[in-house]
């Protein structure tokens, strides 16, 4: 039902038809409501986008495909208006970012993800269709980290992570860390957690100071020095950072 449902569209002029060979890098994404969700580099456009397979199976009939059509078209139509609300949105999401791992706040990143949660799909797209965004890759990787706008997957956020540190991102260095530490899509490794905390911590990034004397004062990594945790407590605390101002007091 469903492709035949496709191809009368596309006859309709409903749809617009590309032809799959467009697009490389098909890579799985998530399983979504009429089927698999992959992501694609579209080569003639040289962006990324999302396809949708569909399933053809009899619980998709004529009204669901309906829906699905008019969801993506009504996609399509909210014109520039959406465009710059999205965009504001994604803006004021990474900036929360950075500011949480510049001053420790860590509801930062938590109240603008809530805020923006009901665009969070949008924003998602919008994100993944711009890689001229700054820290491209790295908020990528954290939108899987958290399921926003995105089904949550802990092995692509940490994909998306060690690309932005491959690009010298030190706010990527040290998420990259964080996913060691925890074992978070890849297998947990004190010692690489330390290796990457340190050079960030190196490029003077705050939260990679913190963590970094976390690692120091309890032995996580390295050997237990409490002189050397207590001057990267000192030395995040003195550049605002509030976590490491309440360990000093």
């Amino acid at each position: 039902m469903a492709l035949e449902y496709i191809d009368q569209k596309i006859k309709n002029g409903d749809i617009t038809f590309f032809e799959y060979e467009e697009f490389s890098k098909v890579e799985k994404v998530c399983k979504g409501g009429f089927g698999i969700i992959k992501s694609a580099d579209w080569e003639n456009r040289g962006i990324k986008v999302a396809l949708k397979t569909l399933k053809n199976k009899p619980s998709i009939n004529e009204d669901s495909m309906n829906r699905f059509l008019k969801e993506q078209l009504e996609l399509q139509c909210d014109g520039g208006e959406l465009s710059d609300e999205i965009f504001d949105a994604l803006h004021e999401i990474i900036h929360a970012y950075l500011n949480n791992n510049k001053v420790g706040l860590n509801n930062l990143l938590k109240e603008a993800l809530d805020k923006h949660e009901s665009k969070s799909r949008e924003i998602f797209k919008f994100l993944m269709d711009d890689p001229t965004i700054k820290h491209y890759e790295l908020i990528i990787g954290v939108f899987y980290g958290k399921g926003f706008g995105v089904c949550q997957d802990d092995e692509e956020s940490y994909k998306w992570i060690a690309k932005a540190s491959k690009k010298n991102d030190i706010d990527g260095d040290c998420e990259l860390g964080s996913c060691y530490y925890r074992g978070y899509g890849i297998e947990k490794n004190l010692e690489k957690a330390v290796s990457y905390y340190q050079h960030a911590s190196n490029g003077g990034l705050n939260v990679a100071l913190y963590n970094l004397a976390i690692c120091y004062a309890n032995g996580y990594g390295v050997r237990k020095n409490l002189s050397e945790a207590f001057k990267l407590y000192k030395r995040s605390a003195e550049n605002g950072y509030i976590l490491s101002q309440k360990n000093l007091w």
